[in-house]
């Protein structure tokens, strides 16, 4: 199973986007699943206000482990901001926004919506695309694994 099934077989499971793409690449850079899943929680429906799609949290997630885990790589901040900015870039390109309620065309942060999103199946829909894209992005623009 590659990269993109395991993010959308993480979501059909109840994860979370931001969940969805972290648990895809959680074991390459150390984390068990279980730490993954934790460390992206909060970042689903636009960190829980509709904001910042979830999918674009666990992606920076994603680039800070990949720029380096040390705090004294004085190379990583400007890369990892470079690699986020390129990741945002090609998915604002394809998706036209960054913004959870923009691209769901409704705020799934507030019940009545989320209810209402689910009934006219837009996770399935809308987010599903957004999660194997973000994955697929990733592994294009970060750095190999050495």
């Amino acid at each position: 199973m590659n990269r993109a099934e395991q993010a959308l077989q993480a979501f059909r499971e109840g994860a979370n986007c931001a969940q969805s793409v972290v648990s895809a690449f959680a074991g390459e850079y150390g984390l068990d699943q279980d730490t993954a899943l934790a460390v992206a929680r909060g970042f689903g429906s636009g960190m829980a206000t509709g904001s910042t799609c979830g999918v674009i949290s666990g992606a920076t997630l994603i680039i800070g482990l990949a720029t380096g885990i040390t705090v004294d790589n004085k190379e990583a901040k400007p890369k990892a901001y470079r690699l986020v900015k390129d990741f945002t870039w090609r998915f604002r390109e394809r998706y036209g926004s960054t913004i959870c309620r923009d691209l769901m065309g409704c705020d799934v942060s507030d019940p009545s919506q989320a209810q209402h999103a689910r009934e006219r199946d837009l996770f399935n829909r809308i987010c599903s695309p957004m999660i194997r894209d973000t994955v697929m992005i990733l592994e294009e623009i970060l750095p190999p694994r050495r």
